[in-house]
């Protein structure tokens, strides 16, 4: 038996961060480790600007749903703002080959 059963809608689409978060970890500590801390700030500065504007205009339309969503395109704008800046300051990623390799392996 499901508690809180209007639940399950908001935590079926938070379940499409998953990857995005622990993808985003390892990418923030590279960071770390690259001594790259202002880089973290700055762009979780603008993680929180594109958050709190998104869900002004998305929860009134369509509510914790939306939040939802939101929460899920922010962890996909810091993933893409971190790799967007690991690729052009330091080093090419091999990200198509890589991401086929775990694509593979996260299958089987």
């Amino acid at each position: 038996m499901i508690a809180f059963p209007a639940s399950v809608p908001s935590l079926k689409v938070l379940l499409l961060a998953i990857p995005s978060i622990f993808l985003n970890y390892v990418l923030f500590n590279t960071l770390i480790a690259l001594n790259k801390e202002k880089i973290i700030t700055g762009v979780s500065g603008l993680a929180v600007i594109f958050n709190v504007g998104l869900n002004l205009f998305i929860l009134p339309r369509y509510g914790y749903i939306g939040a939802s969503w939101t929460t899920v395109a922010t962890e996909i704008f810091l993933l893409v703002m971190f790799v967007g800046y690991l690729q052009r300051s330091f080093f090419r990623l091999p990200l198509l080959s890589t991401g086929l390799k775990l694509a593979v392996c996260g299958l089987g």
